[in-house]
């Protein structure tokens, strides 16, 4: 961020008793939090584990608000060469979100020539996001900076029992990558690489359903609402002495 804002966040952190981050990685790799890791503790985020799978539907989802940093303009580049290479068969791509970009991605999509095979869902309630998530065979999130320090929206689709495509950046989001064990890990901004993760998990059949089950094995493990509040007591318990 900006120089002053640095300055006025390190004199927080300084003057704070602890701080929570949701994640390991982003504290390691971002040198200002780096500095008051002794006094960071790491709350992790909760989400529903669970759900129920619905019928599945040839969609390719992604969520998440249409700002620059989510790399929406590098999915649709992508869904391109697959159309192009004819991975895809019948799917759909569906973005769910709204923001500045939306205009900018509509154009884009029918420059492209896409938009017969791309839908823009716009906002969507917890009770849309919940079907579309539910009904998606793969989802992806295309991020390409350290903005997306976690991923909201990844864990969900994990959750879900939905495997994922990230891009591999030094925060939350590596940490739910596993590797790519979660689904796939891409060079972020890489199109080539994205379309080559996408077009190969749609054509992994059974062993795409075993990855998405792993994927809300982990979540429910790592991230359910009960763990959370253990960690939380913890934390509180070890700093009201």
């Amino acid at each position: 961020g900006k120089i002053w804002f640095r300055l006025v966040t390190d004199r927080i952190l300084s003057s704070a008793k602890f701080s929570l981050a949701s994640n390991s990685t982003f504290v390691e790799n971002q040198p200002l939090l780096h500095r008051h890791r002794d006094r960071i503790e790491i709350l992790p985020f909760a989400v529903d584990a669970g759900r129920k799978k619905m019928e599945e539907a040839p969609i390719v989802l992604s969520l998440g608000r249409l700002v620059p940093y989510k790399g929406f303009d590098i999915l649709l580049r992508a869904w391109r060469l697959l159309l192009d290479q004819k991975k895809i068969w019948e799917h759909r791509l569906v973005i769910a979100g709204d923001g500045p970009e939306r205009r900018r991605l509509n154009l884009l999509t029918q420059n492209l020539g896409i938009e017969g095979s791309v839908e823009f869902c716009g906002n969507v309630d917890e009770s849309k996001k919940s079907s579309l998530l539910s009904s998606a065979r793969l989802f992806v999130a295309p991020s390409l900076t350290e903005a997306e320090t976690f991923g909201i929206s990844i864990l969900e689709a994990m959750a879900a029992g939905l495997p994922v495509v990230v891009s591999d950046l030094p925060t939350g989001v590596r940490e739910l990558a596993r590797g790519g064990a979660s689904g796939a890990i891409v060079k972020p901004g890489d199109i080539q690489s994205l379309a080559n993760a996408i077009g190969d998990l749609l054509g992994k059949g059974d062993a795409l359903s075993k990855i998405g089950q792993n994927n809300a094995q982990f979540a429910s493990e790592n991230f359910s609402l009960n763990s959370m509040r253990a960690r939380y007591a913890a934390i509180l318990s070890k700093f009201d002495k």
